[in-house]
């Protein structure tokens, strides 16, 4: 198989693979039986030179009886030249039994047999060959041919060894027949092969013409061509496939023409819808727009009153302190500590309103990272103490300066602690900043609660807490992971979320530096009409 795919590329037209594996095979074939034939037939010629060549051996032999018994050469000359008439015969010669040479005629040879290889039984015949020729070497006895014994005498007489005679025959008409009945069985094969391969051509062009045409007809519709057909012609077979072809052809061109109408059809929906879809994200866009405006006003609005009512309040906190009524300072602790409540969820719906509406700037200014976070550490102790937690600040400067919105990133900071110590009770809080030349990374970790998969995926959601449980257990509007997800994302920078139930949780916050001046652009069009989606890595 390997010589085949070495002579015929697999690849090659059907035509050419059958009609090169059928007449390597014819030429195999024909050379096969030719060698077989000229080979059978030398044995033969071989064979018979070889009987021969014993029956010339064994006669010389008889006519060479008296020459020995008398030791006189000149009685077996005339049957030395008779034997020499014999075709094929090139040398003879006669030995005593001491191997002595008492006649030699024909050829000179080169071989001389040993005198132990001699044979000595009667009917016994030493042969030898070479190249070019065969030496046979018989024994010579004494004795009487059957018709002079006479059946009265009481004992047979023994035949006695007296010589030997030796014939050497050439091989050269037995290798001449030889390369004449090789080249007549190769001419004769070619002959036959040529004419098979001729006829096997035309047989084979009428079975695969078909084929062929068929083939050109399916690379043209793959191509891309329609309303082709195949002509039904040729063997039963390739019929078959014809038609078969022409059936799928008509199928696919129905279908398509059911496509072509379907997808017209679609696209026509399509369209209706996108323009229906258009228009109602406008108007949801319009709508958030207005409501974020609104918020915003409303927000602006309630904060002028909530001023003035905390600010009358501490008025009257100090002027009962100053007449020593304190009993009744309590009372008014209580409507003080409502109030800056409801104040700052009020700025957290403020800024949540002007993040949404666009009207959230950044403004960055050079930041001394220490004063910042001992500020912001100022501010939530009160609530690590109100929970008995343990506060860590950890700080890695490797840069000079820090240049952010320090606002933002004081609001960040506080939003993050702030729900750190409100969620961990007799646990730990750590604050690890790292400030590099290329980044700002801080991280918030504690030992709190926790929160599930399923509780991560909707912590940053405004208005939404991880459990709406928590609300009334902790209390808060869940609007503080919202806003610092918005005031990190203006940033250019990200929050990331590991949390495991019962063990606690960690924000880590990236902010990019330098801070790209248009960044506050860019999340003006996030936030315009619609909350931006995040990949927070949970």
């Amino acid at each position: 198989m390997k010589f085949l795919k070495k002579i015929v590329s697999p690849r090659s037209s059907f035509q050419k693979q059958l009609l090169m594996t059928v007449s390597i095979g014819i030429v195999f074939l024909a050379l096969a039986s030719s060698l077989t034939t000229a080979w059978l037939a030398s044995t033969s010629a071989h064979g018979q030179l070889v009987q021969q060549g014993t029956q010339v051996a064994q006669n010389f032999a008889d006519q060479s009886r008296l020459a020995l018994l008398v030791g006189a050469e000149e009685n077996a000359v005339d049957s030395a030249h008779a034997t020499l008439a014999f075709p094929d015969v090139y040398h003879v010669e006669i030995y005593d039994l001491g191997g002595d040479v008492l006649l030699r005629e024909g050829a000179v040879v080169d071989w001389e047999p040993a005198i132990d290889a001699l044979p000595r039984h009667e009917g016994q015949l030493l042969s030898h060959e070479t190249d070019r020729l065969i030496h046979f070497i018989a024994p010579v006895f004494t004795g009487r041919s059957d018709a002079d014994v006479s059946p009265f005498e009481a004992t047979a007489v023994e035949p006695e060894l007296i010589g030997f005679v030796r014939i050497t025959m050439t091989k050269e008409a037995l290798l001449l027949e030889q390369k004449l009945i090789f080249a007549q069985n190769v001419v004769i094969s070619l002959s036959i092969t040529v004419v098979l391969l001729v006829f096997l051509r035309r047989i084979v062009g009428r079975m695969t013409t078909p084929i062929q045409d068929l083939s050109q007809i399916m690379t043209r519709s793959e191509a891309g061509e329609t309303a082709l057909r195949a002509a039904e012609q040729g063997p039963a077979e390739v019929v078959h496939m014809a038609h078969a072809f022409n059936k799928m052809m008509t199928a696919l061109e129905d279908r398509d023409q059911r496509l072509r109408e379907q997808r017209d059809g679609l696209e026509r929906e399509v369209a209706l819808r996108t323009l229906e879809l258009v228009q109602a994200r406008d108007e949801a866009i319009a709508a958030s727009r207005h409501k974020s405006e609104f918020l915003a006003n409303m927000s602006h609005e309630l904060r002028t009153p909530m001023n003035s009512i905390l600010g009358y309040t501490e008025m009257v906190m100090e002027e009962l302190e100053a007449i020593g009524q304190a009993e009744s300072i309590s009372d008014l602790k209580r409507v003080q500590n409502s109030a800056n409540h409801l104040l700052s969820l009020i700025n957290g719906i403020l800024d949540l309103a002007k993040i949404e509406s666009g009207r959230m700037d950044i403004f960055i200014d050079p930041v001394n990272l220490h004063e910042l976070i001992d500020q912001v550490a100022d501010t939530v102790r009160p609530l690590m103490k109100k929970n008995n937690n343990e506060f860590r600040i950890e700080i890695k400067q490797d840069a000079d300066i820090l240049a952010v919105d320090s606002a933002k990133l004081q609001q960040i900071l506080l939003n993050l602690l702030s729900n750190a110590a409100k969620f961990t009770t007799n646990g730990t809080v750590v604050l690890d900043v790292a400030h590099a030349r290329h980044e700002l990374k801080v991280a918030v970790r504690d030992t709190g609660i926790g929160m599930d998969v399923a509780q991560q995926a909707r912590v940053f959601e405004a208005f939404r807490q991880a459990d709406m449980s928590t609300t009334r257990h902790f209390g808060g509007t869940g609007l503080g992971l919202t806003i610092s997800q918005r005031f990190c994302a203006m940033m250019g920078g990200r929050i990331d979320l590991d949390s495991t139930p019962g063990k606690g949780t960690r924000f880590t916050v990236y902010i990019p530096l330098p801070i790209a001046e248009n960044n506050e652009h860019m999340e003006r069009q996030s936030f315009d009409g619609a909350s931006p989606q995040r990949d927070l890595g949970i």
